[in-house]
């Protein structure tokens, strides 16, 4: 698998979490955020293996994404609606700009940084 790894020019990614909103995901919050700090964990575990091979190793986190996948999701309305309102930025993120900040870890711009997650959810998780 390191070879594979290798093959990418150094870069691995994660795409860690999904924000949800108690009231409407009780159900699945629990297995969310349980998922969400073992990948965070993972992350960080995988960073300290892989960097002194100069892999890098990053998690982005977004914020709910309006995509097919999500419209099976009950009331997610209401979850794009609680996430615009409580954002900083008062505003969704866009595939682009998820896949803008992904981009930018795999330049060497970010050759800097490894073994985090980063967030781009108009600063949601700021708000907790």
């Amino acid at each position: 698998h390191l070879k594979r790894l290798r093959r990418i020019e150094g870069q691995v990614g994660g795409l860690a979490r999904m924000v949800a909103e108690e009231r409407y995901c009780i159900d699945i919050l629990t297995q969310v955020s349980a998922t969400t700090r073992a990948l965070e964990s993972l992350v960080r575990y995988m960073a300290m293996e892989l960097g002194p091979q100069n892999i890098r190793v990053h998690a982005v986190s977004p914020g709910p994404i309006l995509t097919r996948a999500a419209s099976g999701i009950a009331e997610f309305d209401q979850l794009l609606s609680i996430n615009r309102d409580k954002a900083p930025l008062k505003r969704l993120v866009t595939l682009e700009e998820i896949a803008q900040l992904s981009a930018f870890l795999c330049m060497d711009a970010a050759c800097g940084m490894s073994g985090q997650t980063i967030y781009v959810d108009g600063g949601v998780h700021a708000m907790d």
